[in-house]
Order: structure tokens, then sequence, then C-alpha cells
């Protein structure tokens, strides 16, 4: 989420079917996975009281990477920090399934799966939901567990700076947090395409340490907080927050940027590349000449004139473009654990039809689209309103699609375009919104 003060924060793989049969007792590789299977669940239920919860997280680890393994003997590409964050996931997602179904249920449920891309479908079968059905649930049980400490620690990597508590979940995966957090920067910097001179503005990223205002030698600073209840600020969608105030400093633009995220355990993994998409379009879109012009005479700025020097202030714009590259760039649903945003834009399709561009750009949000589809999804509890989860579900896909087909350089035009947003699509695409909903709904259904 990019909230807004003065402080600046603002609010290939194809789809695989499988189908499951009575197993064949010759087939030697199935009988092979059978016995391992049982040989990991029998060393679940004997593990010892002390230190049980670690040595059945472990387990579910294992079995983790022996689902990745097969998906690469397959011929699937499983990025190594995917596959890390899968296994770090499955390591508290099993103990989730424990709690909320029983180990009988959870058994079944891995019994169905092969790889991490039959998770969803597992779950499916067992439960009637899926993966982005519990996820929430599974998030908010780990955030009731997840308790306060006192200090703070410090990690670098090489694009941001870490603190998080000692004793923390964000302790124990702070060399995975960064590794995701990298993960992002690269993705989106490959989307927004910036050249060499947007990226040198990382130099000139501050921070205020309570006294001053310092730089931070290019990294982005990020606190990690244990619970909702020590950060009431996050969004609930991202369990995060992008704080943003540009400055004139030593004789230049400076960038006071900083991200705020709940961590209470590896769900918390999946908003992180949200808050980043926000953090990068700000440092590399903001208009620097302008904001020269507006912060050299180290005079009071009007709030809207620094707005309107940064970005847009429409949520189909700022949200949007955070919420798609959650729903296409991350490793939930490069694991086809979660569908993409043109894939839930297929299945509302079906129930609700296809929805109107002309209310879309206009803000304009008809009640009956996606109730359904967002219970379904498990976001009536975190995003609220049904008109809220389709407006940022289909805004996520325009902005999938006008990048997709149209390129970084027009796309960047789109999000900084000063006009509201069904005149900018008019100014930077030449698109009435007849004409971009025929070309969006055809790129959709086509997929």
């Amino acid at each position: 989420m990019l909230r807004g003060c003065y402080v600046l924060r603002f609010p290939e793989r194809k789809r695989r079917f499988r189908c499951y049969g009575r197993v064949d007792i010759l087939d030697l590789r199935t009988k092979v996975k059978a016995m391992v299977y049982l040989l990991l669940v029998s060393l679940i239920a004997a593990a010892p009281s002390q230190g049980a919860a670690q040595s059945i997280k472990a387990e579910f680890g294992s079995m983790a990477r022996w689902w990745v393994g097969n998906a690469r003997q397959e011929g699937w590409h499983v990025d190594s920090v995917d596959a890390w964050v899968f296994e770090r996931t499955m390591e508290e997602f099993g103990v989730y399934l424990d709690h909320k179904f029983g180990e009988r249920k959870r058994d079944k449920i891995f019994a169905h799966i092969e790889t991490p891309y039959d998770l969803s479908n597992a779950l499916d079968k067992v439960t009637g939901r899926r993966f982005g059905a519990i996820f929430f649930d599974f998030y908010f049980w780990l955030d009731a567990q997840s308790a306060s400490t006192q200090g703070w620690l410090t990690y670098e990597s090489e694009h941001f700076r870490f603190s998080y508590h000692p004793a923390s979940a964000a302790e124990i995966d702070i060399r995975l947090i960064a590794a995701v957090a990298e993960q992002g920067f690269t993705d989106i910097t490959n989307i927004l395409e910036p050249d060499s001179t947007r990226q040198a503005r990382f130099s000139r990223i501050l921070h205020h340490d309570g006294v001053c205002l310092n730089y931070t030698g290019g990294k982005i600073p990020v606190r990690l907080y244990s619970n909702r209840g020590e950060f009431a600020g996050a969004e609930q969608a991202s369990g995060g927050q992008t704080g943003f105030r540009p400055v004139w400093h030593q004789d230049s633009v400076g960038y006071d940027l900083w991200i705020d995220l709940i961590y209470p355990g590896p769900a918390g993994l999946f908003g992180l590349p949200h808050e980043i998409a926000h953090a990068l379009a700000l440092v590399y879109l903001s208009n620097e000449e302008l904001l020269g012009e507006l912060l050299a005479p180290a005079k009071p700025v009007p709030r809207n004139l620094l707005r309107e020097a940064v970005l847009t202030d429409d949520i189909l714009r700022l949200e949007g473009w955070a919420y798609m590259v959650q729903y296409n760039h991350t490793a939930y649903v490069r694991l086809d654990m979660w569908n993409s945003s043109s894939e839930i834009m297929a299945r509302m399709d079906k129930v609700y039809g296809f929805p109107d561009a002309y209310n879309l750009l206009t803000g304009e949000t008809p009640q009956t689209f996606a109730e359904r589809v967002a219970d379904e999804l498990g976001l009536s509890r975190v995003l609220g309103s049904g008109e809220t989860t389709r407006f940022l579900f289909a805004s996520a896909d325009l902005i999938r699609f006008l990048h997709e087909t149209y390129g970084a350089p027009k796309l960047a035009e789109f999000l900084t375009n000063r006009k509201p947003p069904i005149d900018a699509v008019f100014d930077v695409y030449d698109l009435t919104p007849y004409a971009l909903e025929e070309k969006w709904k055809s790129d959709v259904l086509d997929q």
C-alpha cells in the first residue's frame, strides 16, 4: 500500500491439470514415491515431544524439497529462490493444516501432491478450498502466534537495509527475505526498464535516523514488524506500507524512502514485492526536474504540486501497479499456488461477465461483479467490499495487459500521465474505453 502524507505515502508456464486414478502397484516409480511418503508421515508422527514442533516442520520442509525435485525431473524450471519460499512456506503450512483440518485430512491432501503445482488442486480436492482461499487464514494464524520482542537487529543486501526484532520470525528468515526482496527488485526493474540515470537515483535515498537525514548507500530501508498489533497501519492484502518524502538535500533532490512490513512468518513474503513495486515506481518514475524546481527554493511546497511531481494519485494506477506485481510476479503465482491476475479475470468473466472498461477507468464499480470470487479467494475479509476487490483485480490485470502488449516505455508514460485514467489511456495508447476493453478481453480469454 502506498499512503500519502507530505510525506507522500500513497495508499510462462501453461496451467497443468492432473487426474488422479487408481495406483498401479506394478508402477515402480509410483510405488517408491508412496513408500517415501509413508516414511515421511511416520517420521512426523513419531517425532519426540521435546523439540517436536521443529522436527515436524523439518519433515514438512523435506517433503517440499522432494516435490520441487519431482517438478524439476518433469522438466519444470523452478527458480532457487521460489523453491526456498515453497520449502519454508510448507514448514509452517503443514502445521497450519494440522491445526485447521487435522492430521488425517492433511495426509489426504499431501497424498495428492507430487510437485508444488499440485498443491492448490490437492487442497481443493480434499477441503473444497484452494491455496488462495486459505492463505489469509494461514497468514492471520501465523500473526496470532508471533510475539513482539524488544530491540532491533540489522541485515543488509545489495539494495535493502533490513531492521528486525531478535528472536522473531524475521530473524529466522532474514536471508530468505533478502533473497525475495532482491528477486523482486530485479523483476520490477526489468518491467519498468529505467535508464542508467534513473537507476542512479538510488545513491540519493535517505532515511531519518531519529536525529537527521542520512544517505543509505543506495539501500531502501525495510523495517520488519512481528505482528499487526505492533504496526497497525499495514494494508491487509500486502501486510505493508511504503513511505516516501522527496526533499532537497545537499543541493540535489533526495528520496526519503522506507518500507514497513509485517512479517509473522513466510506468508509475509507474498506482500513484499507489492511494497517494493511502490518504492521503485516512486524512485524511477518521479519527475525529478520538477521536484528540483519545487524543492530547491527551500520554501513550503503545496501538497498538490509535490504530488504532481511524483505519481498520479488515482487508485487504478497506484495500487493497480503494485497488485499487478503481486499477482503476477511472486513465487506463489509462479508455482501455481495462486491464480495470476489474468486467470482471476477469466474465472470472474465466466460467472459475472467482463468488467466495463469505461466504469473501471472512471472509478465506477457496479456491485455484482466479484463478491463470490473474492470469497472463494479468501479476499472479502481482507480487501473489503466486492466492489473494491473487483476494482483492484481488474486494475492489476489492466496494467499487466498494457505492459505485455505495449511495453515498458508506454507503461511508464501511462503511470505518470497527469490526466485521469480515461484520458491517459487515450493520450498514451490512442484507445477509447470500448477499444481497450475488446483488446483486453480477447487477451484474457485467449490465454
